[in-house]
């Protein structure tokens, strides 16, 4: 078995203290000043692997897209690889868990309405539809 996405959450900040991970203010909605217009935000998301399935190290492939209701690809990144080896840890570990967050800075947005974060690790796809709204148009 390889890397596995566990969770996928869009956020304002990501702060590390000590050994805890906060993120800060998770984005139900993104809402920019004017549309068209830039916001930004952060990425965070765990992967996990069972150790017991690996018997060779593994090269991992991430890759994210960020699209808009019309179907363009607002953001499309490079994929990226992550390297797991199993013998890294003690043969009494079962589980492997890591967090990861990625910081996606002043992306354009053209259009409101309903755009969809997708991200991919190996053949593990995860996706979020997020709403994209003008601040001035916003009804709470």
């Amino acid at each position: 078995m390889m890397l596995q996405i566990g969770y996928l959450i869009i956020c304002e900040d990501i702060t590390k203290e000590q050994n805890h991970v906060l993120i800060q203010r998770p984005l139900s909605i993104i809402e920019p000043i004017n549309i068209p217009g830039n916001f930004s935000f952060k990425i965070a998301f765990s992967m996990f692997e069972n150790l017991k399935d690996i018997t060779t190290k593994n090269e991992n492939i991430l890759t994210i897209t960020f699209t808009d209701p019309k179907g363009n690809e607002l953001l499309n990144m490079a994929p990226l690889t992550i390297e797991s080896n199993p013998d890294e840890h003690p043969e009494d570990k079962r589980m492997r868990v890591g967090e990861a967050d990625v910081s996606v800075n002043n992306l354009e947005l053209y259009n409101e309405g309903i755009h969809i974060l997708r991200l991919t690790l190996n053949d593990n796809t995860k996706e979020i539809e997020i709403p994209v709204i003008s601040k001035e148009k916003q009804v709470n």
